[in-house]
């Protein structure tokens, strides 16, 4: 920031040394060049950045909520009958909703070993058709055309994925 009067001062100390010179300009030269000099310098613009920052900054702790001894937060109905709110496998859940969509396991009912094996053991074997209309109805897959029938495999002849 340039201040007025330091400007000033600065440019009588160059006048009085100027004078020293035998070079001296007339006074009115010197009048017309502080006139210039004047005209052409203003006083900045405070900062607009504000002031310098504090030296030390004052740090807050963060009061942590505590949770009272026995609560028990407040569950929708349908998010109650998901379990006790530990994380399942994706793979776990489809095949929960499989299970229900086949008729395996109740809409509330939990599914057990019992009820897993019964599952796998359905895909040892081609699907019946109705369960075939389930799957498809639970992927949304348009079933319009007719089912085509399996090839016979030979024993021991494995088919390979197309994936």
């Amino acid at each position: 920031a340039v201040d007025q009067g330091a400007l000033a001062a600065v440019g009588r100390r160059a006048r009085e040394e100027r004078a020293t010179d035998e070079n001296e300009a007339p006074p009115e030269v010197q009048a017309r060049i502080s006139a210039f000099i004047s005209s052409i310098s203003t006083t900045p613009p405070p900062s607009i950045l504000g002031g310098p920052p504090a030296s030390v900054p004052v740090t807050r702790t963060r009061r942590r909520a505590t949770i009272l001894e026995g609560f028990t937060p407040w569950r929708s109905p349908r998010l109650a009958l998901q379990g006790n709110g530990t994380r399942r496998h994706t793979i776990s859940k489809a095949q929960k909703v499989t299970m229900k969509k086949l008729g395996i396991i109740e809409e509330e009912e939990e599914a057990n070993q019992e009820a897993v094996q019964e599952f796998e053991k359905l895909f040892d074997e081609p699907l019946p058709p109705h369960h075939v209309q389930a799957i498809a109805e639970l992927l949304q897959i348009d079933m319009a055309a007719p089912l085509q029938p399996l090839p016979e495999v030979l024993p021991g002849v494995e088919v390979a994925s197309p994936a």
